[in-house]
């Protein structure tokens, strides 16, 4: 019952994704590579896991830091 919600890649879904700067199917190795993370339709820089592009919220820091 979720199909207007998930299931495909359309405007106003939501996705999780990983967006690669590299491609995969050269080296598996290049699966490591990741640089953006879109997450309940949210995107997220993977280095600092602070939202980009679908808004502006940084990430809260870990009680060790």
């Amino acid at each position: 019952g979720m199909e207007r919600d998930i299931g495909s890649l359309e405007v106003g879904k939501l996705a999780d994704l990983l967006l690669l700067s590299a491609d995969p199917s050269e080296n598996i190795r290049n699966s490591d590579k990741i640089d953006r993370v879109m997450l309940g339709g949210r995107l997220y820089d993977a280095r600092t896991m602070n939202e980009v592009e679908t808004g502006s919220t940084r990430r809260l820091p870990y009680w060790w830091e």
